[in-house]
């Protein structure tokens, strides 16, 4: 089996991988090992997020048109909230080359195991 020379990777207070000095080895077994408890990992973490939803509305649903309702220790709370944001596509089409002045372009890495 081949070897893959991986980068040692730790993590910002924002959840952004930063690269280590220090090299790490890891075959191509161990990454595909890596892959598949990553992947039964996101299937609980799918599972677990469905029930949590499926709990929320629920809950919802009993609460009807209340903002508010005290359930013993939990006070829940499902309120409307108002929010303000620029439509980017009209104001592209209305005044592009102002659009095109406020326009900040960044680059990102996909992180995703198929």
């Amino acid at each position: 089996m081949g070897s893959i020379e991986a980068t040692a990777l730790t993590t910002t207070a924002a959840g952004v991988p930063q690269t280590n000095k220090e090299e790490q080895h890891m075959s191509t077994h161990d990454l595909e090992s890596k892959c598949r408890e990553l992947r039964q990992l996101q299937a609980l973490i799918d599972e677990a997020t469905a029930e949590a939803d499926a709990i929320r509305n629920t809950i919802k649903a009993a609460m009807g048109d209340c903002e508010s309702v005290q359930a013993g220790e939990y006070k829940i709370t499902w309120k409307a909230v108002t929010a303000s944001r620029i439509d980017t596509a009209a104001l592209k089409k209305a005044l592009p080359e102002v659009a095109e002045r406020f326009t900040k372009t960044t680059t990102a890495r996909r992180f995703c195991v198929a």
